[in-house]
């Protein structure tokens, strides 16, 4: 009977022994398991990384496009309105041209008819008439020196004016051209006292004009050749000067057409106060103890 319980208990010990041997060899197995296991999390950790590496990359990349795109956006705006401003300023160059053209045509004709008056001005004087003789007798009887004709003052003072004028209006002319042609160094300032000085002229010599360039902030640029050439660039109409020889302040009335043919030439006024050479038949006292006689 206790043989019996040995085998029994031998029996279940083996039992109990294979059973422990399969717990073991599952228990490592499932070390391996696990092993494996920790292996694969570790990648999926560097892998997890690297995404969000990667991620932050992109997400960096995304905002460095984005505020490219935007400053191209911006550099596109400003060139769309620099773009408006230039086709702007040349509708305004090319409307400024055109006035000027107008005004340099309405310069060309004043100066015509300036020098039509200039020249009627000029003409000798040989038509008028003779000065009285009235006066300058009974001025030489007086005693005192007869004054000049003042007829030529307004005549000297209109054509030292017009004078004046035609001067300013070739300067201006002179400030146009170089202006036109593309002078370096010519900007707002020069075409604004351009504007000023062509004013200037014409409301001194010809009359108030409209001025084309008063409201205009720019007028002309580096590139005014290109759009219009200069059409006095090969002949200038105002080279020559009809006057240059001529002294517009010269008195016309400076020589005396009557010199030979002065009837009182031999006389001056000094002459009629000096003692008398000859016996005067009224100066003698009739009570005196001589009396002469008059003269028969």
């Amino acid at each position: 009977e206790l043989q019996n319980d040995l085998d029994r208990e031998t029996s279940s010990l083996q039992e109990l022994e294979a059973q422990k041997q399969d717990a073991q060899d599952r228990l490592d197995e499932m070390d391996q398991q696990k092993a494996k296991l920790r292996d694969m999390l570790s990648d999926v950790r560097q892998k997890c990384q690297d995404e969000t590496q990667m991620i932050s990359s992109l997400k960096t990349q995304i905002q460095s496009q984005e505020s490219d795109l935007k400053s191209q956006e911006d550099d596109l705006n400003r060139a769309k309105s620099e773009l408006n401003r230039l086709q702007q300023e040349e509708t305004q160059l090319e409307q400024s041209i055109q006035a000027g053209k107008v005004q340099l045509e309405t310069i060309i004709k004043s100066l015509k008819s300036t020098q039509e008056e200039i020249s009627q001005l000029k003409r000798p004087h040989s038509e008028e008439a003779p000065p009285s003789q009235e006066p300058r007798s009974s001025l030489a009887c007086s005693g005192e020196k007869a004054p000049r004709p003042a007829a030529g003052c307004p005549a000297r003072s209109k054509l030292s004016q017009l004078h004046e004028s035609r001067q300013e209006a070739q300067r201006s002319l002179e400030q146009y051209d170089e202006t036109l042609a593309g002078a370096p160094g010519v900007g707002l300032t020069a075409l604004a006292e351009l504007s000023a000085g062509v004013s200037l002229t014409e409301r001194g010599g010809f009359g108030a004009m409209d001025d084309p360039f008063k409201n205009k902030a720019l007028l002309f640029s580096n590139n005014a050749q290109e759009l219009h050439p200069d059409p006095f660039q090969a002949e200038d109409p105002f080279k020559s000067d009809p006057f240059k020889g001529a002294d517009p302040f010269k008195d016309p009335f400076g020589g005396d057409p009557f010199k030979e043919s002065d009837p009182f030439r031999g006389s001056t006024p000094d002459d009629f106060f000096k003692k008398q050479t000859k016996s005067d038949p009224f100066t003698s006292d009739p009570f005196t103890k001589n009396p002469s006689l008059p003269s028969k």
